[in-house]
């Protein structure tokens, strides 16, 4: 129990201190502004967005020979974008993803497999953002602590995932390599070069990745001309992305406070204030919770009629 309740603490605390350092009037007078339905259309568009989630989670899994329906897959995908707002960290949804795999069939280490797999090409589309907008960025940040971090954070990124292929073929002492986590190990290194060094899979996912975060900062984008904030669908594009990578760290609930902050401090670097900018976070904040709400109803459908069906059966 001590993990949740430390992520929940520092949730609460980062939202404490963002908002003890915010002008409450001006904030208030931002989230006033809002239109609800906008804010709604948002959930939309990202449940909209679930479906491409789906088709990239696909490629994954048919370059695994992994193959299920389409219409299965997306339920899974709506059940893990539940999960992700109400577990302890952004990644509770993939967990969720991997037990429903287990549970139809697929062993464990291919559903792992599967799921980090499309979570690290997702991760690959933001590097791709970040590099593609990375002089754009370094002429909106004139700080050159800040200039490094972003050159580090992208550099690790690669750094990790060319590691990760290349795992297997690293000499480790015979007693590591025969464990179960090694042989774990060597293996999703074995599927990462699958996916990343072959241009069939790697276009389609990666192209999938980036009309995901294309669609998601259009939502910020949205939400923002909502409140009256003057910002380009471009500086969202290179943003936002950025925004969502930080807010994927798993030390908060379900993101809250960690997005938060990234948003006050990303849209800070093209002139927006401090209030606007979280009211922004704020309010996408909401629609992902809303969209989420598919997922829950889902769930608990599929939950009821596997209680039906053990019931019936005698399970």
């Amino acid at each position: 129990m001590l993990k949740p309740v430390v992520k929940i603490a520092v949730s609460g605390a980062l939202i404490a201190w963002l908002f003890h350092t915010t002008n409450i009037t001006e904030l208030g007078h931002a989230l006033g502004k809002a239109n609800p339905a906008i804010v709604f259309l948002g959930a939309l568009a990202l449940v909209g967005l679930s479906f491409v989630q789906t088709s990239r989670w696909l490629v994954v899994a048919r370059a695994l020979t992994i193959r299920f329906g389409f219409l299965d897959s997306w339920i899974v995908v709506q059940i893990g974008t539940f999960f992700n707002q109400v577990l302890p960290s952004s990644i509770g949804g993939d967990a969720a993803r991997i037990w429903r795999l287990q549970r139809s069939g697929v062993p464990l280490s291919r559903a792992l497999n599967s799921v980090a797999l499309d979570r690290l090409v997702a991760l690959l589309g933001v590097v791709v953002i970040v590099l593609a907008g990375m002089p754009i960025l370094f002429e909106w940040t004139g700080d050159p602590a800040k200039r490094i971090g972003i050159a580090v954070l992208a550099a690790a990124i690669l750094g990790g995932l060319t590691l990760l292929m290349v795992l297997d073929r690293v000499p480790l002492p015979r007693r590591l390599v025969e464990t179960r986590a090694g042989r774990g190990a060597n293996q999703l290194a074995r599927d990462a070069r699958k996916i990343f060094l072959s241009p069939r899979y790697i276009a389609a996912t990666l192209a999938l990745s980036l009309f995901i975060h294309a669609g998601v900062s259009f939502v910020v984008w949205l939400i923002a001309q909502s409140v009256g904030v003057e910002i380009s669908i471009g500086e969202c594009l290179i943003l936002v992305p950025v925004v969502v990578l930080f807010s994927m760290v798993p030390v908060s609930i379900a993101g809250w406070g960690i997005r938060e902050g990234s948003m006050v401090v990303a849209l800070g670097l093209v002139g927006v204030d401090r209030a606007p900018a979280l009211a922004v976070s704020v309010l996408f904040g909401l629609a992902l919770a809303v969209s989420g709400l598919p997922g829950a109803v889902l769930w608990l459908k599929s939950t009821q009629t596997t209680a039906v069906r053990e019931a019936t059966t005698g399970g």
